[in-house]
């Protein structure tokens, strides 16, 4: 007789856990050995075309906490000022900004196989390309209308900046996975 077959529950019988109560003390149940380490999680399980929702979301948080536009004034004659416009002071960066948080925490949930009370109005593709597509619009509506312009004087130059593009490519990236997304077992 193999020494560790007492572990192994499939293959023997187990007799019932006798029941005293409403409900079996600790101390009564009968719990499988465990081996001492923690439960890996299989990134591998993930394609790599689905791991652009997750990048694109976190690139779009960084990018809306970001300078999306500097403007370059001329002080009469004084000098230069430069300002820089973060995307998080337009209701366009915080509406990116909460997309990526949307983007992210649908990843996290259907990653982990956390099963919700409720079911979603659309399959996850759908919501994946909502939102990023909505992202990408707010994008580019910021490059043709800038909000919140500072006024110091006569303005000598205005450009969009890093956090504007970096938001740009993270809606593309998300965009991109939500389109090669497809359902997983659960």
């Amino acid at each position: 007789m193999d020494p560790y077959s007492r572990y192994n529950y499939e293959e023997q019988d187990v007799p019932p856990t006798p029941r005293t109560g409403p409900f079996t003390p600790p101390s009564l149940q009968r719990k499988a050995p465990s081996s001492g380490k923690a439960p890996l999680i299989d990134l591998t399980q993930v394609p790599w075309t689905e791991w652009l929702i997750p990048g694109g979301g976190l690139l779009m948080i960084i990018g809306s906490l970001l300078s999306w536009t500097t403007y370059n004034y001329i002080n009469g004659g004084k000098g230069f000022t430069s300002v820089s416009i973060i995307g998080w002071d337009s209701t366009l960066g915080k509406a990116t900004t909460i997309i990526g948080v949307l983007g992210l925490i649908l990843f996290t949930l259907r990653f982990f196989k956390v099963q919700l009370p409720f079911t979603l109005p659309a399959t996850d593709r759908a919501i994946y390309i909502g939102l990023s597509a909505e992202a990408l619009f707010l994008a580019v509506l910021y490059i043709f209308n800038p909000t919140g312009v500072p006024v110091f004087g006569s303005i000598e130059s205005a450009s969009p900046s890093l956090g504007l593009f970096l938001v740009l490519v993270a809606a593309i990236a998300m965009l991109a996975g939500g389109f090669f997304h497809a359902p997983r077992k659960r």
